[in-house]
């Protein structure tokens, strides 16, 4: 029996376990909407196509399994391209499926025509176009497992529309490739194992896909075992990152860095001095060939799978052992400015962010999930709020993400409440995004640092070139809140600081998208690195 490309497509995905994608409509990819209806899997229809990308991000780096989302053609799959790049950078596993021109009018100037695969390259692990609708089931399972494999990561293909609606008769050829790399050797795990034990003062830094869920997981047992310290790296201030308090620190003194899937590079300062010691020496697991350096300083390098050779050191370690290293890193992590419990508890206008983050660690200490843009007042929330898992904007440096993850987040469990934290300049980007989670029924609590200007850019002119020479970073004190009482969810300013906590409890309770709208004070982000 014969059947459409769209109607394999969709199987496939039902397959793999997947049961959300998210989505904007087009011409090209209608029969995959029409290949949806009557199955067990939910199309979530966003504003713009790099929402449908984050909510997918947001899926794939809290489950581990690649999110899914699906685009129009040529300008529609172009609108995707950043978001694209953030799940690149936080090594999000996400599978973009894009529809394309059709094939039999390639080369003759097609509606919407453009080489999408090469748009994609730079920003995935893979890219390509599709042209046989016989290969969709196998093309689109080998995504899936490139998207997890080693370093994951988002991959791309172009679906052309012809293939789509045609017929798709014949068994699928089984064209798969193994994604593994060489196994690691005994002498390499040893070799590892001792460069830890004659070490000081050792230190894990975990790359993004190594810094959450199950991989984490080898990540702490491997750390608990040996006594060595683990640092997860997921920020695109790297060793600055706010989150590790005074952590960042013991950078310096660490003799011997052992890099689980950690690039040694801008977020490590390239390794260089400071922060790290000019004796420091580098142990690189890596899964990326290209990425291994050729560096004095790195005295080995495994191009292996990390999570499966920490599961080999792991088994290779006879003891626990009980460093007091570990003890000060960890004590370190724990460690912030004494100046800032009282800003904690600070009740002045304008709205200190610290403050916020003391008004909402109650419910994240309970089971909310933390999603946070960047920009100052996401460097602030990032450093004063406790709550694993958390997903912020990650080594990309892009901003705009916070809204879409957190209605990514919550529909893998509508239950669990979930805060997004962006600035005002953020909100701009995705905002009606809200619109999205209103007509899904996707309750998101969005807190809104209004300083009214892009203060990230504030500061760097400050810091640059002085304060009487800042220009084109103000923005006007805009009521957000209103714009999402529009559009049907709850909104409410909060001016004074002792708003704070019931206009959160008011949110919450309302079972609405909703958007607190805080005045906040336009301090720069938080630099804990000395």
């Amino acid at each position: 029996m014969s059947e459409t490309g769209a109607v394999r497509l969709i199987e496939t995905l039902v397959s793999e376990g997947v049961r959300t994608v998210f989505s904007l409509s087009g011409n090209q990819i209608m029969s995959v909407y029409d290949a949806t209806i009557g199955r067990d899997v939910d199309l979530i229809h966003t504003r713009h196509e790099a929402a449908a990308v984050h909510m997918a991000d947001a899926v794939g780096r809290l489950t581990g399994d690649p999110g899914v989302a699906l685009l129009p053609a040529g300008p529609g799959h172009c609108n995707a391209i950043s978001a694209l790049y953030v799940a690149m950078m936080a090594e999000s596993p996400v599978v973009v499926l894009s529809g394309h021109a059709p094939l039999d009018q390639l080369g003759t100037g097609a509606f919407q025509e453009i080489d999408q695969v090469a748009t994609s390259a730079p920003v995935a692990k893979a890219s390509w176009l599709i042209k046989d609708p016989a290969r969709i089931p196998t093309d689109v399972r080998r995504a899936f497992e490139i998207a997890k494999a080693g370093r994951p990561g988002p991959v791309h293909l172009s679906l052309p529309e012809d293939l789509l609606k045609g017929q798709a008769a014949g068994k699928s050829p089984d064209l798969s490739e193994s994604t593994e790399n060489a196994a690691t050797t005994a002498d390499e795990v040893s070799h590892v194992l001792d460069l830890i034990a004659a070490a000081e003062r050792p230190v894990i830094l975990a790359g993004p896909g190594m810094g959450r869920g199950g991989r984490w997981k080898r990540v702490v047992k491997f750390a608990s075992k040996s006594g060595v310290p683990a640092l997860p790296m997921m920020s695109p201030r790297g060793v600055n990152d706010p989150w590790l308090h005074e952590a960042a620190n013991c950078l310096a003194k660490a003799d011997v860095v052992v890099l689980v899937g950690k690039k040694l590079d801008f977020s490590l300062r390239f390794g260089g001095s400071p922060p790290f010691a000019a004796d420091v020496r580098f142990v690189q697991i890596e899964p990326d060939e290209s990425q291994l350096r050729d560096d004095d300083r790195v005295v080995l390098r495994i191009h292996e799978d990390p999570s499966e050779v920490l599961e080999e050191m792991t088994s290779a370690v006879t003891e626990n052992q009980d460093r007091e290293w570990r003890k000060e890193v960890a004590a370190a992590r724990e460690t912030v400015p004494g100046e800032w419990a009282a800003l904690r508890r600070l009740n002045a206008e304008p709205i200190h962010p610290l403050r916020v983050c003391a008004a909402v660690q109650p419910y994240l200490d309970v089971g909310a999930m933390f999603v946070s843009d960047g920009g100052e007042f996401g460097q602030w929330v990032q450093a004063g709020l406790e709550s694993p898992p958390r997903l912020i904007n990650g080594p990309s440096g892009a901003i705009g993400s916070a809204i879409p993850m957190a209605i990514g987040a919550k529909s893998l469990d509508s239950s669990r409440t979930v805060f997004a934290f962006v600035g005002d300049g953020t909100f701009g980007y995705h905002g009606m995004e809200l619109d999205t989670a209103i007509r899904y029924d996707l309750p998101i609590v969005v807190i809104v640092g209004n300083d009214a200007r892009w203060n990230s850019e504030h500061q760097l002119q400050i810091n640059t070139y002085g304060e009487d020479r800042t220009v084109a970073c103000e923005l006007l004190p805009s009521r957000y809140d209103r714009v999402v009482r529009a559009l049907g969810g709850h909104g409410a300013i909060v001016e004074g600081a002792g708003e704070l906590e019931g206009a959160i409890d008011q949110a919450v309770a309302s079972g609405l998208p909703a958007c607190l709208n805080v005045r906040t004070k336009p301090v720069g982000a938080p630099t804990l690195l000395r």
